[in-house]
Formats: C-alpha cells, sequence, structure tokens
C-alpha cells in the first residue's frame, strides 16, 4: 500500500511540474539552427532583398563537416543519465549565440535557458543559466560558418526542453554573466517535449542509441516518472 500511494505522489509531483512548464510554449516555435549537414562545401544563399524590392541578396555559406560530440559513452536509460548529471531542469531557451574559433575551425553556440522546473542541482525555478552546446551558425564578415553535430535535430526556441547537464569547465565560465553548464554526454543529454501530443523527441537522432530507442514518442508523464523514481534512487543511497 505504501507503495502505492508513493507511485500515486510521484505522479502527481510530475503532473504539478511539468504544467508550469508547459502551458507557456503552446503557441509554437521558431527553429534557432537546423544547419545543414553533410560534407565539407560552400554554397549560396539567396533571399529577397528588403531594400530592393524584387531582388535578392547572397551570402556565401560553408558547410563544416559534421562531428560526433561525447560519442565514447553511451547509456541505456534514464537512471544512468541522471547518476552522470550534477543539474535535471525543464527549460525553455531564450537567446543564443554562435563562436567561432579559426584556430580549430569549429562553431559552438551559448543559449540563455530559462529555469522552468529545477528536478535536480542547486539553480533558482525562474532563474537563467548559459547551457554551451556544439555545432551552430556563425556569420563571418558576411559568410555564414556552419557546423551541427552528427544525428540531431535542431533545437527550438519557445519549446521546453529536459536537459541533463553538468558544470562547464570552460575557460570562461569565471567570468559569464549567469551559471554555465554542457549537456551530458553531449546530445544524448537533452529531450524536446512537444506540446501537441505531450510526448518527447530526443535530440539525438541515432537509431543505435539506447535512449532514442527507448524514450522516443514517449508519454512526457511516463518519462518524468522514471525521472523522479531515478532521482528519488539517488537520494536514498546518499541517506
Amino acid at each position: 500500500m505504501a507503495t502505492i500511494k508513493r507511485k500515486i505522489i510521484r505522479r502527481g509531483m510530475a503532473c504539478v511540474i511539468l504544467s508550469t512548464a508547459i502551458c507557456a510554449n503552446m503557441l509554437g516555435a521558431q527553429i534557432y539552427d537546423s544547419a545543414n549537414a553533410g560534407k565539407v562545401e560552400s554554397k549560396i544563399l539567396e533571399k529577397p532583398d528588403r531594400n530592393n524590392p524584387g531582388r535578392t541578396e547572397s551570402t556565401r555559406m560553408e558547410v563544416l563537416p559534421e562531428t560526433f560530440f561525447d560519442r565514447s559513452v553511451t547509456v541505456s536509460d534514464i537512471k544512468e543519465l541522471t547518476r552522470r548529471s550534477t543539474g535535471i531542469i525543464v527549460g525553455r531557451l531564450i537567446a543564443v549565440e554562435s563562436l567561432y574559433d579559426e584556430k580549430t575551425n569549429e562553431v559552438n553556440t551559448k543559449h540563455l535557458v530559462h529555469v522552468q522546473s529545477l528536478l535536480k542541482g542547486n539553480i533558482k525555478n525562474g532563474s537563467t543559466i548559459e547551457l554551451e552546446m556544439e555545432g551552430g551558425a556563425y556569420n563571418r564578415d558576411g559568410t555564414i560558418i556552419s557546423r551541427r553535430a552528427a544525428d540531431t535535430r535542431g533545437v527550438k526556441a519557445d519549446v521546453s526542453y529536459f536537459i541533463f547537464m553538468r558544470e562547464s569547465e570552460s575557460k570562461d565560465r569565471d567570468i559569464a554573466t549567469y551559471p554555465v553548464y554542457r549537456l551530458s554526454l553531449g546530445m544524448q543529454g537533452m529531450f524536446e517535449i512537444v506540446p501537441e501530443t505531450y510526448t518527447l523527441l530526443p535530440l539525438n537522432t541515432a537509431k543505435i542509441n539506447p535512449l532514442v530507442n527507448k524514450y522516443e514518442n514517449m508519454s512526457v508523464l511516463d518519462f518524468m516518472n522514471e525521472l523522479l523514481t531515478a532521482i528519488a534512487g539517488e537520494v536514498s543511497l546518499r541517506r
């Protein structure tokens, strides 16, 4: 009986935590960066010229090869991903900045994330954090330098995500305005909440990944229940 009560309470907690986070995000989404995948290539992007109706303006785009970030370790379930994360939140992306390193020819992105619900860690609900992610698109003197991680879907503004993360080891973290984090195990650590169906889409799309196979299209409430169980298990072990 006690076990049944705990399950009912945990499921109730899931509904309360998620209701606030999701209700504000039912108005659609704008894709930040869904850079084209593939081989090294240069191409020309054309779009209407706002200053000269009927004409187009051209922008050169360099698409760097896809990269595989943090693929050295894969985990089979949320329990293990939770163990490897110092912070877990439901969050919404509110701003983005891409950075290009000419020495390494790498593009990385910094997202500002509004913390809608804290599930694990020392972060305040309603606060803002900075989330570092690999890949992105950077405008260098009129040329767009684009790079993305392989087997991933684009992230979106004004959509809620489950985000599994760790404190960043970036050299800039000490001068950053907000606490700086990175995804746990790269793109494996982020799951989009689809408001129309209330189901999950892992940011990672590789079908060989156990997390994709297990959690893609899972009910958000079922996922939340499993996650709260994993977090509760960690608390019990520390006692």
